[in-house]
């Protein structure tokens, strides 16, 4: 025994010699049967022995010895004799176990993920190395299989992502630069899978190929909440046909298409005759009921190359992309008008419906709603549930219309409208939380003009900038007057509307600065409501314009959401505090379908850290259910209709039992005005 043997395991030579069963009896018990009998089992062959095991050193201390040994015949013909060595192994030992110890808890932080990740070879079919055990509840497939099979990815690629997948993994492996894509792959049950695939080549150190590492994140259900955004914004939600934004881009992609110079271009515009008078006896559930039910008959009775758009309310579009489009548009309305002779049967009620239709042709997408919207109205004033052409003429004949437009310019801001005010308030409790300021024109003649008569003539005549500003100026005003004298209105926040017109126009933002030195309201205190047709066209003008609003100190909310332009995108670049779900939601909340979208957006909201607040609640069973799924405050006349400002502090000042100045039940409860 070499003397080496005292500094690996503190005996000295001679008692090494001198004591036969040290060696025996200083291997680590754990090993002593295994290494006795391998060495005795070698002895006999006369093999070479080759074990690793441990001893103790004379103080106690394990040490890991490599041992080898062969056996050695003297040239001198003498006896044989075994010589070999041991080495003291000990710290690789602990480097391996460091390394495996290591190793595990990699494996499971890899395998607790909600991600799975995977190592491919740099290779045409990225085959696979790795994949750790999640890809199995992803897609079905275990993760052995990936291993086993290398043309596997590439048979679950969707075939119409298939080549984009392939060239961008190819890409990475010739350039080295990060993969970051975004595919759909087909599970092993037939179910599309959206993967967000994230890797980076990772070099091998000691000069061999890399390898492919990233991981594969099933991110379906997001996107399955975009496409559904993506459908809202260009469907109508109830009856699941294009809207006007999506309509209207159909029909100037179809004059680009066909040239200016043609005429094969043309709109139907079709109107239920007397509708009004189903919702008003009927209410708006079983109106809603009749609208579906004519949006799929006109579906079935028109083949797919037609674009059929609901407008809202009771008006339908489709659009006509034929050879002599305006003899084509006229068989389609003929037709249409017959389809809806046949009753409707909605919940077991029968409805007989009609439609006046106008057609309209020409080469200005503007100008072809505007003249089939004149003529579906010379239809409705020559008898109803027939046909006219547009005709330049025509334009004379819309009396009455043109007498409430000339009526409007003519009206004195400041003496015919008023301003009323709906309570916004806490869904759990009834608190209010603020009022939303609404104009009402009391004309002269004609009592007072509902808002979606004037409303639209006052945008295209501009005068809605003018209404706008005093609306403002007194909605600013009255809310800080009711903030030093209401009892516990302090806190009062006050929404006033904006129109597209108001924010396109220069002056906007001095003039909300204006309505607020003037009446003392704290900037914080105001909230505009914009629709989300304000950014459809100059978007980044209309965005800048927004936010210099917002520098202010003065919130916005985007109303109506979900009807008109919504995606995320333009959540994340304007400067919005808080949604207002659109009425047309909120009607069946709790339908299956409707649910869906409320609980998209109440979810979408949260995530952007925005609060939302439900428009036209009329029973306790919608503000249940929007409370259940989280949507924190609401308006509606479930709670209280639009009131006059003297209306409004009787509400407030009132005992919660008695009677709204309507002749409502009061349901806002005391603490009038929530923190």
């Amino acid at each position: 025994v070499s003397p080496q043997i005292e500094s690996v395991l503190g005996y000295t030579v001679e008692e090494w010699l001198r004591t036969p069963s040290v060696f025996s009896s200083s291997i680590h018990e754990d090993d002593r049967e295994r290494v006795l009998a391998e060495r005795e089992a070698v002895y006999a062959r006369g093999g070479t022995l080759r074990c690793e095991y441990r001893i103790r050193s004379k103080s106690g201390a394990v040490v890991w010895l490599e041992d080898q040994s062969v056996v050695v015949d003297p040239p001198d013909g003498g006896s044989a004799f075994r010589q070999g060595f041991a080495i003291d192994v000990t710290e690789r030992k602990r480097a391996e176990e460091a390394l495996r110890r290591a190793e595990n808890r990699y494996r499971t932080l890899v395998e607790q993920l909600p991600l799975s990740v995977y190592v491919d070879r740099v290779d045409v079919e990225s085959s696979n190395i790795y994949t750790s055990p999640q890809i199995e509840s992803m897609l079905g497939y275990p993760a052995d299989e990936w291993v086993s099979n290398p043309a596997l990815f590439v048979d679950t690629l969707h075939s119409d992502d298939r080549e984009r997948v392939l060239a961008a993994h190819a890409r990475t492996h010739a350039t080295g630069e990060p993969l970051h894509i975004e595919y759909r792959l087909l599970a092993d049950d037939g179910r599309v899978v959206w993967v967000r695939d994230e890797a980076r080549l990772i070099p091998d150190q000691d000069g061999g190929e890399p390898v492919l590492q990233g991981y594969l994140l099933d991110v379906t259900p997001e996107k399955e909440a975009e496409q559904q955004l993506r459908h809202q914004a260009f469907h109508d939600p109830l009856t699941g046909l294009a809207n006007r934004a999506l309509f209207t881009d159909r029909v100037e992609h179809a004059l680009v298409v066909h040239g200016p110079a043609d005429e094969d271009v043309a709109v139907v515009f079709l109107d239920l005759d007397d509708f009004k008078a189903v919702n008003d006896s009927l209410g708006h559930l079983a109106g809603d009921g009749l609208l579906r039910a004519v949006g799929e008959r006109l579906r079935n009775a028109l083949s797919p190359s037609h674009t059929i758009a609901r407008f809202g309310g009771d008006e339908f579009a489709v659009l006509v992309e034929e050879v002599e489009g305006g003899s084509a548009a006229v068989d389609v309305a003929a037709h249409l008008i017959s389809t809806l002779q046949e009753p409707f049967d909605v919940n077991g009620r029968e409805f007989f419906v009609t439609a006046s239709v106008g057609i309209a042709v020409a080469n200005d997408a503007e100008e072809l709603l505007r003249s089939a919207d004149v003529a579906m109205y010379r239809a409705k004033a020559a008898g109803k549930s027939q046909y006219v052409v547009y005709a330049p003429r025509m334009d004379d004949d819309v009396v009455g219309r043109l007498e409430l437009v000339s009526d409007l310019r003519r009206a004195r801001v400041d003496e015919e409208f008023v301003v009323h005010y709906q309570p916004t308030v806490e869904l759990a409790t009834g608190a209010l939380v603020g009022v939303e300021a609404l104009v009402r024109w009391r004309h002269p003649t004609r009592g007072l003009v509902p808002p979606m008569e004037f409303i639209p003539l006052a945008e295209e005549t501009g005068r809605i900038v003018e209404i706008g500003r005093w609306v403002l100026n007194e909605a600013c005003r009255q809310a800080a007057e009711w903030r030093s004298s209401l009892p516990g209105a302090e806190t009062m926040q006050v929404s006033v509307n904006v129109s597209p017109r108001q924010v396109r126009r220069p002056g906007l933002v001095d003039e909300v600065r204006a309505a607020l030195a003037d009446s003392g309201l704290p900037a914080s205190a105001l909230t505009l409501e914009i629709t989300e047709s304000v950014l459809a066209r100059r978007r980044d003008e209309m965005t800048s314009i927004l936010e210099e609003v917002t520098e202010l100190g003065v919130q916005l909310a985007l109303d109506d959401f979900g009807t008109g332009y919504s995606s995320l995108s333009l959540l994340h670049k304007l400067p919005v505090h808080t949604l207002k779900i659109d009425r047309s939601f909120i009607r069946n909340v709790d339908a299956a379908e409707r649910l869906v979208f409320v609980r998209a957006i109440v979810d979408l909201a949260r995530a952007l850290g925005l609060p939302v607040v439900a428009e036209g609640i009329e029973l306790p069973e919608q503000a249940a259910e929007l409370l259940r799924l989280g949507c924190r405050l609401g308006q509606g006349f479930y709670y209280a209709r639009p009131l006059s400002a003297p209306d409004l502090e009787t509400l407030v000042l009132a005992d919660p039992e008695s009677p709204l100045p309507d002749g409502g039940a009061v349901r806002v409860r005391r603490p009038r005005w929530a923190a």
